[in-house]
């Protein structure tokens, strides 16, 4: 089994729906979420990969499985991510930056039943990438696991690599070196923001699709990127960490 699933618990969490077995609770120092340390608007220089976008690789395919083989022999015959020496983490991150450029950010509807479905849509959410992130992830027999803020604001997937948790969240397109429970007992992480069409000013209709939502401010793109990498430190912290292995 590659696959675990992890809850986040804030304020209010969900026990009606997850129940509470397996439960590890960890206590975090509150005072570590400063304000001052919000940077509302991040940008990046960052250049696109010649990466194709989902739709393109998987052309006129319908059969589920032979899409995800499209995929997978995609990136076998090309060079991504060639400066990264680790091979399985070179994979991983090409399975996270196909997924988040392959969509702008959005409500795209309830969860998508199959990759057709999937593709025919223009807008996507962290529920929809991760659940299509993780099944390239199973292709490329990576293990991972989802975590989920209860509030339902955010979800990412971390995937072990060597003998460590690390974050490659396709909705912001960031790697971390560490995974979320690390972040939130402040420990120093590493990390990358690749490109993404939220800062790609060709592009200006990759960020028509937050106006209106809840919290404007809350969602637009920058801030959502800077919450995850300041896990622990500005992020709204949450209290507990329910473990779910299913």
């Amino acid at each position: 089994m590659n696959r675990r699933e992890f809850l986040l618990g804030g304020p209010i969490f969900l026990p009606l729906i997850f129940g509470q077995d397996n439960q590890q609770k960890i206590t975090v120092d509150w005072e570590l979420a400063r304000p001052e340390f919000f940077p509302f608007t991040i940008t990046s220089a960052e250049r696109p990969l010649p990466v194709s976008r989902l739709q393109e690789v998987a052309g006129s395919e319908t059969e589920e499985m032979a899409i995800i083989e499209r995929i997978f022999d995609y990136y076998q015959s090309n060079d991504f991510f060639n400066n990264e020496p680790d091979l399985e983490r070179r994979a991983t991150l090409f399975c996270m930056y196909i997924v988040h450029i392959s969509h702008f950010y959005g409500n795209g509807g309830p969860v998508a039943n199959t990759w057709l479905e999937y593709l025919s849509r223009t807008l996507s959410e962290c529920a929809s990438l991760c659940k299509f992130q993780s099944q390239l992830l199973t292709r490329f027999n990576v293990p991972w696991r989802h975590i989920i803020i209860s509030s339902g604001f955010h979800g990412w997937i971390e995937c072990k690599i060597g003998n460590r948790w690390e974050i490659f969240d396709s909705t912001i397109n960031t790697w971390i070196n560490q995974p979320a429970i690390e972040l939130l007992n402040g420990r120093a992480r590493i990390y990358h923001n690749f490109y993404s069409p939220w800062y790609d000013t060709s592009l200006p209709e990759a960020r028509q699709c937050i106006a209106g939502r809840m919290e404007p401010l809350l969602f637009t793109p920058g801030t959502l990127r800077s919450h995850l990498i300041g896990l622990g430190i500005y992020y709204h912290v949450p209290v507990e960490m329910i473990v779910i292995v299913k």
